[in-house]
């Protein structure tokens, strides 16, 4: 349950309301493309907490929206950390994206479930449904920012690749093929 912290030791904490998700420190990683995308993911997830909120009909139009813009979003987030990885050789691109497709498989099962349990239960009982799943991603979210995308930023530190990173976001793809 959300209660009054998600992940305390990741730094987690929900609002005095319990209205959105608040990170006592920014999980920075040192390229700005990605963590704008994360402030996004988050305020997402903020947007879904909230619908959850409004009343006590689950099956509303706005956490059916918000359920489909968090999945579109990851999609796309995903799509662009996989891209970067690839475009500058990451080694751990293959462990990156298998984490990223055990996370939508594991989230497109849940709200399977999630339907299933509430067609059979009370509103109650999925209210209680819904606080685990949101617990989980917010969880998953803020530890798959914090090791595997900060790996992804250490190599691009340590292998130099600043440069080319920054001519890939600027949308330079070629030049960046060029450095060396």
């Amino acid at each position: 349950m959300f209660g009054n912290g998600i992940n305390a030791e990741a730094g987690i904490l929900m609002s005095e309301d319990l209205s959105k998700i608040v990170l006592q420190k920014p999980v920075e990683i040192g390229i700005p493309l990605i963590e704008t995308q994360h402030s996004n993911l988050i305020r997402i997830l903020n947007n879904l907490r909230l619908s959850c909120l409004k009343g006590t009909e689950i099956s509303s139009d706005r956490f059916k929206m918000a359920v489909h813009e968090a999945i579109e979003f990851a999609y796309r987030h995903f799509g662009t950390e996989e891209r970067l990885m690839n475009l500058l050789a990451f080694p751990g691109l293959s462990g990156h994206k298998k984490e990223h497709e055990d996370f939508i498989m594991h989230i497109s099962g849940r709200i399977k479930q999630f339907k299933q349990v509430h067609d059979e239960e009370t509103n109650n009982d999925a209210n209680a449904y819904i606080d685990e799943l949101l617990c989980y991603v917010c969880r998953w979210t803020l530890l798959h920012m914090d090791g595997p995308d900060r790996e992804f930023t250490d190599f691009v530190v340590t292998t130099n690749n600043h440069c080319k990173l920054q001519l890939i976001l600027s949308g330079n793809t070629l030049a960046a093929t060029n450095i060396a």
